[in-house]
């Protein structure tokens, strides 16, 4: 996604403009790759304005505490509210994905276990989109898992399928090779895109299968 902000070349300002994060933070220190930094630099180049997701974007499972009733007291909160609404009412979704074999950057971090990534590793993942995961199928493995290992807080990303069906634009951006094939198909099949940007080899591969 840096790749996207690097890449932008705005024909006009969009002062109407708003733009969120679908993610909150993941680590207490950020980086150039960081979702709320993108999401920030995109809506600087449009002249727009943005809203910072400053809800953590892991919730460890506790039973007595539903992640319902997480949503309800960030709704609850002006400072979180407005990032929470946005990404659930936005027209146009844009996001990217990681394959199975980058995870171990993630444990390495400490942003996850080796334990709760071997718990995915049991249903042959595919794509990984902020930290919502899915098997070939697309059917999303998070929601396999009863107790899930944890909650995220960030947007829904099965939602997507349903904003779509609302008329709003998801846009799949994602890196080409044979190694993304398997994710970008997972995807398309949970129906998570309407639009994929990638290189025209990738693209060419996929043809068959759309």
């Amino acid at each position: 996604m840096r790749n996207v902000v690097s890449h932008l070349n705005p024909s006009r300002q969009l002062p109407k403009l708003q733009v969120v994060s679908m993610i909150g933070f993941v680590e207490s220190r950020t980086t150039g790759g960081d979702a709320n930094l993108v999401a920030h630099d995109i809506a600087r180049a449009y002249g727009g304005t943005h809203i910072w997701y400053c809800i953590p974007a892991l919730m460890p499972h506790i039973p007595d505490l539903p992640p319902e009733t997480v949503r309800n007291l960030n709704l609850s909160l002006k400072v979180t509210r407005d990032a929470i609404l946005l990404s659930e009412q936005a027209n146009i979704y844009m996001f990217s994905l990681w394959t199975p074999y980058t995870n171990d950057e993630v444990v390495m971090k400490g942003i996850l276990s080796r334990d709760i990534m071997s718990t995915f590793e049991a249903y042959h993942p595919m794509a990984d989109i902020n930290h919502w995961v899915f098997d070939e199928e697309g059917r999303c493995i998070n929601q396999l898992l009863d107790p899930p290992p944890f909650h995220l807080t960030g947007f829904a990303i099965p939602q997507l399928k349903q904003r779509i069906a609302e008329g709003a634009q998801s846009i799949l951006v994602v890196g080409g090779g044979p190694a993304y094939i398997p994710a970008i198909r997972a995807v398309l099949k949970a129906g998570l895109a309407n639009i994929l940007v990638t290189d025209h080899i990738t693209a060419s591969q996929l043809l068959p299968e759309a």
